[in-house]
């Protein structure tokens, strides 16, 4: 089979959500680095707290890495190299979703738990009513990654259920 290369944009791409998957804590969604128009020739720098725009002068340590189209930009403690796309790939992903009983309890709390050798990615909730919106109270993960918990209090005694949906994966 014949390896085709990655372009240099496909390659940066990659790399840069690669990396928002790879470093904890990182918010996406709300984040601030849109609101910047750096001029030509400069480019988005870290300076602790906050992104600034800033002369390029640093060196491309991409410009020369050659990977073929299986293959990921990847530092190995001392360079960037070439490196099989396999380790970064998700396997078995399923969707579990625990539901509350239907009834006038103010205050409930559920909780959908991976299967054996998972942990939660992601998830949230669905509620069903007869009456106003419930406020969820929580919807969040558990804290060893083990599934996804949701609570929230119904204030006016009406029929109410919530189900927490927790999507889960393979552990590595």
């Amino acid at each position: 089979m014949k390896k085709t290369k990655r372009s240099r944009a496909n390659l940066a791409l990659l790399l840069t959500v690669t990396l928002f998957a790879l470093i904890p804590n990182v918010a996406i969604a709300g984040d601030h680095l849109h609101m910047h128009n750096c001029a030509d020739g400069e480019v988005l720098k870290s300076e602790g707290e906050q992104w600034v725009c800033a002369d390029d002068d640093t060196i491309d340590m991409l410009a020369e890495l050659d990977c073929m189209i299986d293959q990921i930009a990847k530092f190995d403690g001392s360079e960037w190299v070439c490196a099989d796309h396999s380790g970064f790939a998700i396997s078995g992903l399923e969707r579990v979703q625990e539901n509350s009983p239907f009834d006038s309890i103010a205050t409930k709390e559920v909780t959908a738990t991976c299967p054996s050798g998972k942990k939660v990615i992601g998830g949230g909730y669905l509620f069903f009513f007869g009456g106003p919106t419930v406020p969820i109270r929580t919807n969040a993960p558990v804290l060893d990654l083990s599934g996804w918990i949701v609570s929230g209090t119904n204030f006016e005694n009406t029929e109410w259920s919530v189900s927490a949906i927790a999507i889960c994966v393979d552990a590595m």
